[in-house]
């Protein structure tokens, strides 16, 4: 099932994910860094992302267009439900979900990374382009991107805390929907 997944055309989805990314979050994500000539935490692209809107929306939506012939019960398939067993065929088609749901949050963290290789830091801190900003640039105040990652999130917990919160929602997201 996850082969044939992988396989499938409807995957060109993903690379339309990622000029998605770049343009809500990494365009301006970089822009700012110069602005503060520093660098960003290497997830904060990805937190930013999951803390925007549209994001919450438009990728469930590309996930469910990705999944939309799961389970695949064409041909011989109903024939594998009966020679299997229905308990073993349930829980093959969770593993597939998961790995679907996985390769998508990998695919979206992978795609708000590769933009700003070059200005990133690995530390478990937050960056002064985060936290910092619109004390420098009052102009900014009202940035969408700026709005992302708010006071709430960065005082209250580690960077690498909050995108483990985002891994974990979103797969909890994506695999409600795949079901």
């Amino acid at each position: 099932g996850y082969k044939k997944w992988l396989l499938d055309a409807k995957l060109i989805l993903l690379p339309i994910i990622s000029i998605f990314i770049y343009e809500a979050v990494c365009k301006d994500m970089i822009k700012h860094s110069k602005m503060m000539s520093g660098n960003i935490q290497i997830m904060e692209n990805f937190i930013a992302l999951n803390s925007s809107y549209v994001y919450v929306l438009l990728i469930p939506i590309f996930f469910v267009i990705m999944m939309s012939d799961f389970p695949d019960m064409e041909g011989a398939h109903p024939w594998l439900v009966y020679r299997t067993g229905r308990n073993n065929w349930v829980f093959s088609q969770m593993i597939t979900a998961f790995l679907s749901c996985m390769t998508v949050i990998l695919w979206v963290i992978i795609s708000s990374i590769i933009p700003v290789i070059g200005r990133v830091f690995v530390d478990n801190r937050w960056s002064d382009v985060v936290t910092k900003i619109t004390l420098y640039f009052s102009e900014l105040e009202n940035n969408a991107t700026v709005k992302l990652i708010t006071n709430d999130i960065y005082n209250h917990m580690s960077c690498y805390g909050a995108a483990l919160n985002c891994i974990g929602l979103s797969l909890l997201m994506l695999m409600v929907y795949s079901m």
